[in-house]
């Protein structure tokens, strides 16, 4: 596990140029790696994690692929696969933080990240906005097939720009979802 001599080196990097707004943004197991510097990273302003893998699957690339990404290690796998866990073991910075997230109701990682945008919320009171979109694509096609409105989310997470227009319906506690505008936005 790299996860703090990593952290070490990107706020040294930040200080260094002496950055005041940290922007870290991915898409699934880059999702998880932005949340997870966004959350122990003192420096980082805002996160926007696309999909985020939580579970850190491998099923798409077989076992074969399994035992390359977690090198034959059962304890390495359990550790990295337990994104609560993980997060345990790093003190997590509180102030100025942002965290958008964007899903799609069939991503297999759908459920884990409405329970982490929950528990960022009221555990460390983040201001934590969930966008989900409504249509039947799946992990990689939420990304791929919707390039021009992730690129609209990055412009307005970047630029501060609320999501509360025509192309997003916040359902309540900072939960958006896309609309025909939205999904047309290809």
């Amino acid at each position: 596990m790299i996860i703090r001599s990593f952290n070490d080196k990107l706020s040294q990097f930040i200080c260094k140029h002496n950055y005041k707004e940290v922007v870290l943004i991915g898409s699934s197991k880059g999702g998880v790696g932005s949340t997870l510097y966004g959350l122990i990273n003192p420096y980082v302003t805002k996160v926007f994690g696309m999909v985020p893998d939580l579970r850190i699957s491998t099923a798409p690339y077989g076992e074969s692929g399994r035992k390359l990404f977690f090198n034959n290690d059962a304890n390495f796998e359990k550790k990295v696969k337990d994104f609560q866990g993980l997060l345990s073991s790093y003190p997590v910075t509180v102030e100025n933080k942002k965290f958008y997230f964007y899903t799609g109701m069939r991503d297999y990682g759908f459920q884990q990240l409405v329970e982490l945008n929950k528990y960022l919320y009221r555990k460390y009171g983040y201001d934590s906005h969930l966008i989900i979109m409504p249509t039947p694509d799946s992990h990689g096609p939420l990304i791929k097939e919707h390039a021009n409105l992730i690129n609209h989310i990055i412009h307005d997470v970047i630029n501060d720009i609320p999501l509360e227009n025509e192309l997003f319906l916040e359902l309540g506690g900072n939960i958006y979802l896309s609309t025909y505008p939205a999904i047309g936005k290809k």
